[in-house]
């Protein structure tokens, strides 16, 4: 498992589960002051904890890790199938759609990883799946509360499945199954109050803002968000959406100005073919539940990404398919027509699916460390940089040392040290610019430091913010010309500062 710890939060899962595993409750072990965790629920956590409990060796557990993650994967697989097929009304054509989620590189990596992405959009389809038989006449009492409990098992993999709650009711009542609505809304009830209201008895009562972003959502976007950052965020989470969402339909690993158009495309054609689909065979529960998980995203402060966008990949792959047999459809009734204009219109959207397609086709078979740079030779080769600075942290800092870190969970697997990333506000990376966004992020570093009483500061070029050396030269020439800090160990790939009133260890230059 290469990845792990690169987007922080597989790290943090891992760590709650060994929380679970050495019967130190449902903690962050990793943070200073080991909080209690209260932002993610526990389901996937205990679901990994057996792992720990079978070998308490880190890195040799993680072999077992991988395996509990990638069972996840042929049971998405065979829920995206029966998804494809009740949207589609084809199986060829939910058949040959799900082929292609199966070589997906999204689907490749997060089947491969740590992360909730897998488990999540399980639940969440069995559940939708259930939730559809519950709205036929001819079902029985049980889909609706079967339905609910498998809900309620989504929440607790990842809170956003509160949005199969609302969707849910709403679309039983719709139906005109109101007391299959109250049985499902029941059944998924004790999982959604059980966790707000344990997470409400434990949450952090403290000032420090990296622990308050580790383990509290709310409270976080409260904080940090203010009213005139929203039409910034929710215009900048739409282009986000659209480009990450055809990225998420037909990956492409680039980033370059015709990349994100085609994305975009991409996504505006699945968008359309849903709501064909919604029209022409009526609102099913994923189309509801799609609506609600996008509402979600809108206001929130982190950009729409591949990892957010997932559980709705089904349901856009149906919608692409749809609009290209639309489009195809078109063309011929258009040459019927006889009319010059409507024959050019059908040939021009043909010849726009065929280039599409090859262009998607050309894109999509790339290596899969090219659209997850984490699994490439570059990031590695980084990295094992990186694993240096970690053993000169192990060797040379006091066993009660505190970091500032945004890979804050692998360094503690790694070395034992606690460690938080800052909890600084994601808004202003909205409007700035790669420079200014650094900028920013280091200036908000030494001051989290400074105020929460943490011993050292770990930069690294494999930060989301700082992806390579240049990057990471910059982040040293702003932290270096901060007074209160000293720089104690360099590498071409890290590098570590103290706060100049707390530890001083030998500096050791490289």
């Amino acid at each position: 498992m290469p990845q792990l710890g690169s987007l922080a939060d597989d790290a943090i899962y891992w760590i709650s589960a060994q929380a679970l595993a050495k019967g130190s409750g449902y903690r962050i072990l990793s943070l200073p002051q080991q909080p209690w965790q209260t932002k993610y629920p526990p389901l996937y956590p205990a679901y990994l904890a057996p792992a720990w409990k079978w070998n308490p060796r880190f890195p040799e557990n993680l072999p077992l890790a991988v395996l509990l993650a990638w069972l996840w994967t042929p049971l998405f697989l065979a829920l995206s199938w029966l998804t494809l097929l009740r949207l589609s009304g084809s199986r060829a054509a939910a058949l040959a759609l799900t082929a292609l989620l199966a070589v997906n590189p999204h689907v490749l990596y997060f089947g491969a990883s740590l992360h909730t992405e897998m488990p999540y959009a399980c639940l969440l389809l069995a559940s939708l799946l259930l939730l559809e038989r519950a709205g036929e006449q001819s079902a029985g009492r049980w889909p609706a509360p079967a339905a609910g409990l498998l809900a309620g098992g989504a929440f607790l993999v990842r809170t956003h499945g509160v949005a199969v709650w609302a969707s849910g009711v709403l679309g039983l009542l719709l139906r005109r199954r109101a007391r299959r609505a109250a049985a499902f809304g029941l059944a998924m009830l004790p999982a959604v109050a059980g966790w707000f209201w344990w997470a409400g008895a434990h949450k952090y009562a403290g000032r420090d803002p990296a622990l308050v972003y580790h383990t509290d959502y709310i409270r976080f976007y409260l904080e940090t968000v203010r009213p005139a950052d929203l039409p910034v965020l929710v215009w900048g989470n739409l282009g986000g959406a659209l480009i990450r969402g055809g990225k998420l339909i037909v990956p492409t690993p680039g980033e370059s100005a015709p990349e994100r158009i085609f994305s975009i495309v991409v996504c505006v054609l699945a968008l359309a073919g849903a709501w064909r689909l919604a029209r022409r065979t009526g609102w099913t529960q994923y189309h509801l539940y799609a609506v609600g998980h996008l509402l979600l995203l809108a206001p929130w402060h982190f950009n729409a990404n591949a990892r957010l966008l997932f559980p709705l990949a089904p349901v856009l792959y149906a919608g692409l398919f749809e609009e290209c047999r639309h489009i195809g459809r078109m063309a011929p009734a258009a040459r019927r027509s006889g009319l010059p204009a409507e024959r050019t219109a059908g040939v021009v959207w043909l010849a726009v699916l065929a280039v599409l397609a090859l262009i998607g086709a050309w894109r999509w078979a790339r290596p899969l460390g090219e659209h997850y740079p984490q699994l490439g030779p570059d990031y590695q080769a980084r990295r094992a940089g990186v694993e240096q600075a970690y053993r000169w942290i192990a060797e040379h800092t006091p066993a009660g040392a505190t970091f500032v870190a945004w890979q804050d969970g692998l360094l503690y697997l790694k070395t034992g040290r606690q460690a938080a990333s800052p909890g600084i506000s994601p808004a202003p990376l909205y409007a700035s610019s790669p420079e200014q966004a650094l900028r920013y992020y280091c200036q908000a570093t030494a001051a989290l430091a400074a105020e929460a009483g943490r011993d050292f500061i770990l930069v690294t070029s494999t930060e989301a913010l700082i992806p390579d050396r240049t990057r990471l030269e910059d982040a040293r020439q702003w932290l270096a010309a901060n007074p209160l800090l000293r720089e104690v160990y360099r590498s071409p790939e890290a590098a570590i500062f103290a706060l100049e009133s707390r530890g001083r260890p030998a500096p050791d230059r490289r």
